[in-house]
């Protein structure tokens, strides 16, 4: 099976999951707040968004371009994030800088929104990473004061098909997580658009096996 739809399928298995047991499992209506933290995803995950901007008929110069602009912002604010994303970057480096996958930075004032938030709406809802999928369901959100399962094994057992979404790679292929505004600003430029669509063409269409 392709990744794509492996990734479709986890993605299902995991919802139909989260409806069965009467967990939370949809954003309020309108509310965006959590499309302007800093996370990263996987390069599945940027796959995965890349697939769902190509079954609408969406401009992707577009959203290439809210991309630059993210990362403009970065530039000129936090200069040493950037160095610390490039892959060029020794991993030394990191010390230097402020990781925000801890989550210590999360919010950061005046972040730019993520570069899917279109008036108000993400424009891959369906196909968004495990970050936008979990908050909210089983992380807590501070509007829903829904209950937290991250430690909870029996959730977390069934959340599996989500974790193993992120792995589905070839050994290959760097498989680093990083913003996607940073995915879609280094792989949309135009010297390497055609041969990143051939790779998403390759992972809708051909079989590929688990990296271990």
């Amino acid at each position: 099976m392709n990744m794509i739809k492996t990734m479709e399928i986890n993605i299902e298995q995991v919802d139909s999951f989260l409806a069965k047991y009467g967990y939370f499992n949809k954003c309020l209506n309108g509310c965006s707040d959590c499309c302007h933290d800093y996370f990263y995803a996987s390069v599945p995950e940027f796959f995965l968004t890349l697939h769902g901007l190509t079954t609408k008929p969406f401009n992707l110069d577009y959203f290439y371009k809210r991309a630059l602009s993210t990362r403009s912002y970065f530039m000129h604010y936090l200069p040493l994030e950037i160095e610390h994303l490039s892959y060029k970057a020794p991993s030394l480096l990191a010390y230097k800088v402020n990781d925000f996958r801890t989550g210590q930075y999360i919010n950061y004032p005046d972040l730019p929104p993520c570069m899917f938030l279109v008036n108000g709406r993400c424009s891959i809802y369906d196909y968004r990473p495990n970050t936008c999928r979990k908050y909210g369901t089983t992380v807590t959100c501070e509007y829903l004061d829904n209950e937290d399962f991250e430690d909870d094994d029996f959730t977390q057992v069934h959340l599996q098909p989500l974790y193993d979404n992120t792995a589905l790679l070839d050994q290959s292929i760097e498989t680093t997580p990083l913003p996607l505004w940073f995915f879609y600003s280094e792989y949309l430029k135009p010297e390497l658009r055609s041969f990143v669509f051939k790779q998403l063409e390759h992972y809708q269409i051909n079989n590929i096996e688990k990296a271990a």
